[in-house]
């Protein structure tokens, strides 16, 4: 069983810890497998796992802006989000998407789909390896995930409108 989730406008901290625990619940067979949509509210960078802050962000920039930082589960690079832009994720037991899957594979199954999805609305969405879906060779998805245990959390973007001068 599936269930479709818009948890709307949220702080970085709060769209964290749902993260968090979603897949924590899951892992123990607590919820059923998840796609969520999600956005935040106020402006934020979330850096990726092992990223480091001091390296990856202008400090005093944020601060100066008000942009909170905050940082996800998932590893990946530095995201800069504002209400214009759409998060999705897949929360989901690893065998829905096939025995043994390794994270290469749930990539590959996931981005297609999603890039399939995008091309049904009309945009020629491509999945580019490792992990990008693309437009006309440009990116407007990255994506990456997380195992636990037997659970997983799969998560990317979809930039909709967005100020360039604040990325």
């Amino acid at each position: 069983m599936w269930r479709v989730l818009y948890t709307g406008q949220r702080p970085q901290h709060e769209n964290i810890a749902l993260d968090q625990i979603m897949l924590e619940l899951r892992a123990q067979d607590k919820i059923p497998n998840t796609i969520r949509f999600l956005q935040f509210k106020p402006e934020c960078v979330l850096i990726g796992y092992h990223q480091s802050v001091e390296q990856e962000v202008r400090l005093e920039y944020v601060q100066r802006e008000g942009i909170e930082v905050g940082r996800r589960i998932t590893g990946g690079g530095a995201i800069y989000f504002d209400e214009t832009q759409i998060g999705w994720e897949i929360i989901a037991d690893k065998n829905s998407f096939g025995e043994n899957i390794s994270f290469e594979e749930l990539t590959a199954k996931i981005c297609n789909a999603v890039a399939k999805g995008l091309q049904k609305l009309g945009i020629p969405a491509q999945f580019r390896p490792r992990n990008d879906i693309e437009v006309e060779g440009r990116k407007i998805s990255g994506t990456g995930g997380v195992f636990e245990g037997k659970a997983f959390l799969y998560q990317g973007t979809i930039l909709m409108d967005f100020n360039v001068e604040r990325m």
